[in-house]
């Protein structure tokens, strides 16, 4: 009983940590997501016919990620394999096979996301069974429930990707060695306990760089582990020698690489069989990366580079600022705690080991222009770990200076700090979008970011809810959004996207019947690029409108269209030529229309002094009855202008339409132009 009541506190931190990590899993989606399904499923095939080299599937590499949703196929769905008949190198592509194989992605992927919450909540439970007895039961459980309801944790843990779990892996890993450290004497003969502590820490921490190889920095942490020992134990016996310690160090530092090495060759199939290849790959991922644009297969565009204060700002914004009170404190007065013995020696070595391993990894990961605020997830258990201290210290300074009423403004601060977080966390249900610390907004003037992107869910329903007859292509503006929306509308509904960018084009407009659009106006108007046209359909997260979809008919004209060129005519009263465009073998002609009565075109090229008839047309005024699109053949190359004359007739009389130039006041009954004007504006 004494027993259970001593665990009972990190059992429910514990569950907590699961809890909200597994909750609200069908909501969200991530365009990553569907790669690590993939993989996953190629990873646990390969593992069944033996082809362990197919096991490396990634430079990151995401191993235990892949472990994790092996293990989730297996259990779900034991048969999938019989659907697979080798690697699949484009792993993205399971999702729409999925569909037709009786699966539904969207299951498929809370299956996989929860084996990796689980994988997670072992790490986490792990973390916790060695911190408590390096930094105490305080630290230890106010550390845990401050990771536990964390707002940027939970909505990246929550994900099958690679962040979260690479995070925790390290934290383990990181407490799991200075655990090793501080229950070693260099001066005595180490026993198997201690043998088996730097093993199993350095296994530890192998997990993580097998999720992501940026964690190949923790190799720095037994060698500041053991320095810190040194220069500790050489303080309190100088009279040792210094030489016969630094090789009792050197030989635990062995049997951390050991453990590491076991791990990594254990739960790394690969390296079973190609090591050389595998390894050069893994570690050529981050070298690469800081040394410039990165592997040429990954990031084949130039990139801007944000700068040397992104990662710092992401730190400061996705951080609380009770968490920030208690780092500032641990800084503040750390000198102060270790004279009146207000933290333990053990804690204090772990807080400067954090404190180096945060500012060396920090700065080593912004070599890289490609920076994202989930690359940054290692850090921000350490820095809950610092902050935690540091409000415990300051805890214990209030309590020693204010008697009671110390005690209880301590208590007060970390109690709100937890609720605070929780708060916050339980808000951003279901999505799980992560925390923006509001005086962060509120000094750069910056807006609240949602990320990773909600409410595509709700886009989906409402697309699905639609007529079949209405609902045929939908314009996105980013590849990645039709990418989530495949996980929750299958491939057999009649909706078909295509990427535009903001219907600039007229081509685009005249393809689209609806266009899904970011909430993310411009600045200086506030107004949507479809202004004036109204959203058929908005979809709002936490009281902000995050997605708005147009529908085609309503969306104006693109503005290239109704530019002025040298093309530009009036035929009648009713009926304007603006653009002449020749592409590929075709040559377009825009007209826009003031009524709903089409007209006929017809068009001749003036070859070799002669007309030939490029084709005759009955255009009909499309999309709010204001523009026609005529397309002919084209006599000659895309790049080549030629001369062609245009005959506009009224399609229900016959009648010929006179022809006016846009600069011009007499009227002929035909037009003569350049096929080379549609960017030959007037200037007016």
């Amino acid at each position: 009983m004494v027993r259970l009541k001593s665990i009972a506190p990190y059992l429910a931190i514990v569950a907590v940590y699961a809890g909200l990590r597994l909750i609200d899993l069908s909501h969200i989606a991530h365009s990553d997501e569907r790669l690590w399904l993939g993989r996953s499923l190629n990873f646990l095939r390969a593992l069944q016919t033996r082809e362990f080299a197919y096991t490396y599937q990634m430079q990151h590499p995401g191993v235990m990620t892949m472990w994790a949703g092996a293990i989730a196929y297996l259990v779900r769905y034991p048969d999938v394999l019989s659907h697979v008949t080798g690697n699949n190198d484009i792993p993205s592509s399971y999702v729409a096979q999925m569909w037709s194989w009786g699966m539904e992605p969207p299951e498929v992927l809370i299956a996989l996301r929860a084996s990796k919450v689980i994988m997670q909540t072992f790490f986490f439970a792990l973390a916790l069974r060695y911190l408590h007895p390096l930094v105490g039961r305080s630290i230890t459980i106010l550390t845990g429930s401050l990771i536990a309801v964390s707002g940027t944790l939970v909505g990246w843990d929550s994900w099958l990707h690679l962040d979260g779990l690479a995070g925790i892996t390290a934290f383990a890993g990181i407490v799991a060695t200075v655990y090793a450290a501080e229950t070693t004497d260099l001066l005595k003969s180490s026993g198997k306990r201690t043998h088996w502590n730097w093993f199993i820490a350095g296994a530890i921490c192998a997990t993580s760089w097998l999720t992501r190889s940026t964690s190949l920095l923790l190799v720095m942490v037994p060698a500041l582990a053991l320095l810190l020992l040194l220069i500790s134990q050489h303080t309190t016996q100088p009279e040792v020698s210094l030489r016969h310690r630094c090789s009792v160090a050197a030989g635990h530092g062995l049997t951390w690489a050991a453990g590491a090495m076991v791990s990594t060759f254990l739960l790394f199939p690969a390296l079973w069989v190609n090591p050389v290849d595998t390894i050069r790959a893994v570690i050529g991922m981050p070298v690469s990366g800081a040394m410039g644009n990165g592997p040429e297969n990954f990031f084949p565009e130039d990139l801007a580079d944000p700068g040397w204060s992104y990662y710092p700002n992401e730190l400061i914004l996705r951080t609380t600022p009770f968490e920030w009170i208690g780092i500032v404190a641990l800084v503040l007065i750390s000198y102060h705690a270790w004279r009146r013995n207000l933290l333990g020696s053990s804690a204090l070595r772990l807080s400067l080991l954090l404190i180096v391993f945060v500012v060396i990894f920090v700065v080593a990961i912004s070599f890289s222009p490609k920076k994202g605020e989930r690359y940054v997830m290692t850090v921000y258990p350490i820095l809950t770990l610092l902050a935690s201290t540091g409000l415990v210290a300051l805890y214990r300074l209030l309590a020693a200076r204010f008697s009671v009423y110390g005690r209880v403004l301590g208590t007060a601060i970390c109690v709100v700090a937890i609720s605070y977080s929780a708060v916050t966390t339980l808000q951003s249900l279901p999505y799980k979008y992560v925390y923006n610390n509001p005086i962060t907004l509120a000094v750069t003037g910056e807006e609240r970011s949602y990320a990773p992107a909600p409410g595509y869910d709700q886009v989906a329903d409402y697309l699905l809810s639609l007529d079949e007859s209405e609902a045929t292509t939908v314009g996105v503006t980013r590849s990645a959004w039709a990418s989530v929306l495949g996980y929750f509308i299958p491939p057999e509904e009649p909706i078909e996207f295509v990427v535009n960018s903001t219907v600039e084009t007229p081509a685009e407009w005249a393809k689209i019947d609806y266009q899904m659009v970011a909430v993310n106006y411009d600045a200086d108007s506030g107004q949507s690029p479809y202004y004036p046209a109204v959203p058929v359909h908005k979809v709002s997260v936490d009281g902000q409108v995050l997605w708005e979809i147009y529908h085609g008919m309503d969306i104006p004209v693109p503005r290239t269209v109704l530019t002025p060129s040298a093309c530009t005519y009036s035929f009648g009263k009713s009926t304007t030529l603006y653009q002449v465009e020749s592409a590929d073998d075709a040559l377009r002609l825009y007209l826009i229309a003031d009524r709903a009565k089409p007209v006929t075109v017809e068009v001749f090229a003036n070859v070799d002094g002669e007309q030939v008839l490029l084709g005759r047309q009955d255009l009909v005024p499309i999309k709010s009855r204001v523009m026609m699109i005529g397309e002919f053949d084209s006599p000659g190359a895309a790049n080549t202008p030629y001369e062609i004359t245009i005959y506009v007739y009224d399609t229900e009389t016959g009648e010929k339409l006179s022809a006016t130039p846009y600069e011009g006041t007499e009227s002929t009954d035909h037009a003569t132009v350049e096929t080379d004007c549609y960017d030959a504006s007037t200037g007016e």
